[in-house]
């Protein structure tokens, strides 16, 4: 067990190109009038390490996930 940081292990798995993770995210925010805002949220994610599709399970894949928030704003 390590307690300080001259007994830390680092282990350099080197570059790997293929094996990028992305985590994008796009908000779009409009106020409509006084009283309402709508919110739009859209992330991509993709990671190679999380294999949850194609027929076996063992694939990797894009996920996408998209919010749509609509709001009353009050001044107060």
């Amino acid at each position: 067990m390590a307690t300080g940081p001259d007994e830390l292990s680092v282990t350099d798995y080197g570059p790997n190109p293929q094996n990028v993770d992305v985590f994008w995210t796009n908000t779009f925010s409009l106020t409509v009038n006084k009283w309402l805002q709508v919110t739009y949220n859209f992330d991509l994610i993709y990671d190679d390490d999380v294999r949850q599709f194609g027929p076996k399970k063992n694939v990797a894949a894009a996920q996408m996930r998209s919010l749509l928030a609509i709001g009353l704003a009050a001044k107060f």
